[in-house]
This record gives structure tokens, sequence and C-alpha cells, in this order.
């Protein structure tokens, strides 16, 4: 049996670049919040509304925000069809 292996998901891939990315920002902070995806979309606006980020950063991490919902979806429905099988 083939275990599904983290790197070989898409959305855990892309989840873990922009958490990379957005460290290499807020590391300068003097202070940074983790959480959920709501809450880092929060984050996103408080920090541009803030001016902590550029409007190109904050487009950034929006756009793979936004992404991520779906995939985070598609990742649930495929692991409970194997669960089932």
């Amino acid at each position: 049996m083939k275990f599904l292996q983290l790197n070989d998901i898409d959305c855990y891939k892309k989840s873990l670049n922009l958490s990379n990315y957005v460290w290499g920002i807020v590391i300068i902070w003097d202070h940074y919040s983790f959480g959920s995806l709501k809450e880092s979309l929060d984050w996103n606006e408080k920090a541009k509304t803030r001016k902590l980020l550029t409007e190109e950063q904050y487009q950034h991490i929006l756009r793979e925000l936004q992404t991520l919902p779906k995939e985070i979806n598609q990742l649930i429905q495929f692991t409970n069809q194997k669960l089932r099988e």
C-alpha cells in the first residue's frame, strides 16, 4: 500500500512556501501571529492597513490564501475517499 507523502500534496507545498514567504516578512516586525486560514486573511488585511506590507506582498499573500480553501477541501475529500477503500 502506497502512503501519501506530505511533499506530494500541492496544497501542503503551497502552504509551506507561503508560510516561509510570510515569515521572511514578519521576522522583522515587533510581533507576529500564527493561526487559521481566516486569521491569516485577517492579519494580511491588518498588515496592509498598518503599512507593514507592500501592495505587491499583500496581493501575493492574498492570492495564495484564496486558493487554499478549495485545495484543502479537495485534500479532505481525497483522504475520506481513501479511508473508505
